[in-house]
């Protein structure tokens, strides 16, 4: 299942995540979301995944429109290449 944060504050994508487990759910995948477009690399704020992904216990990702392939070449531990 992928859950998106969109727009949500932290505890709504944890009630996603507990829903999500309480109904069997085993493979989740979140994205941390930038609302904002064209999203400028301080809001995009990367550096934040992995905390997320140990928060919640799953995997975690980005979705964001920004410009150019800077999220996408990004070097783990998500360090932002911009």
């Amino acid at each position: 299942m992928i859950i998106s944060s969109g727009m949500a504050r932290l505890g709504e994508p944890a009630d996603t995540v507990r829903t999500a487990r309480d109904a069997s759910w085993i493979q989740l995948v979140r994205f941390k979301c930038t609302s904002t477009y064209h999203a400028s690399p301080v809001n995009t704020n990367i550096r934040t995944i992995p905390h997320l992904r140990e928060l919640f216990g799953c995997e975690d990702g980005i979705s964001a429109h920004k410009m150019g392939p800077g999220v996408a070449v990004a070097p783990w531990p998500w360090v932002p290449a911009w």
